[in-house]
């Protein structure tokens, strides 16, 4: 948990938190979803990746535009669609705020396919990793939650809300064959 905020200095997470402020969801019952555009969304993106290559990180861009950064080689094969695997990962807003982890429990299992319930930059991203590897990606929300956002189970509020890039920090923890899980 220690590498979930590798940004170094105090000034770039400041500035970070202040332009995603509008991105607080701590009160998500009153949130304005006029804050939540796509072009606020694009300026948001713009800011953040500015930031990180000022901070002098090298970043990549996959083929449907999630961002990988912090890439930390494994030593196994890479990931390939259909492949099944376990990762953990940990999600978390632009201003840092964790909305879903594996940390501490079991790695998420699951087979790489279009259509197996999770987002298609979360796809996206894990197909990046070999086994062992471990990277940041920024998922904008074209390919995570879009403009409809994600609500809880009850549908009474936005955990994610529209327009809301998020981040990702998964490591790829082992390439499986079916019958093992």
């Amino acid at each position: 948990m220690s590498k979930l905020l590798k940004f170094s200095g105090i000034a770039v997470l400041a500035l970070v938190i202040g332009l995603t402020s509008c991105l607080n969801t701590d009160d998500n019952n009153d949130i304005s979803l006029d804050e939540y555009t796509p072009e606020n969304e694009a300026e948001l993106i713009e800011q953040y990746v500015s930031l990180l290559v000022a901070d002098g990180k090298s970043l990549d861009t996959t083929d449907i535009g999630v961002i990988v950064f912090d890439y930390e080689e494994g030593d196994g094969e890479y990931a390939q669609i259909g492949d099944s695997v376990s990762v953990h990962y940990t999600g978390f807003f632009m201003e840092g705020k964790i909305f879903d982890s594996s940390s501490g429990g079991d790695p998420l299992k699951f087979r790489i396919e279009d259509d197996n319930g999770l987002i298609k930059g979360f796809n996206n991203a894990v197909l990046q990793l070999n086994i062992g590897a471990e990277a940041y990606f920024l998922l904008p929300s074209n390919v995570a939650y879009g403009e409809k956002g994600r609500l809880d189970y009850y549908g009474s509020y936005y955990v994610i809300p529209p327009y809301t890039p998020i981040l990702f920090r998964l490591e790829l923890v082992d390439i499986y064959e079916d019958s093992e899980n």
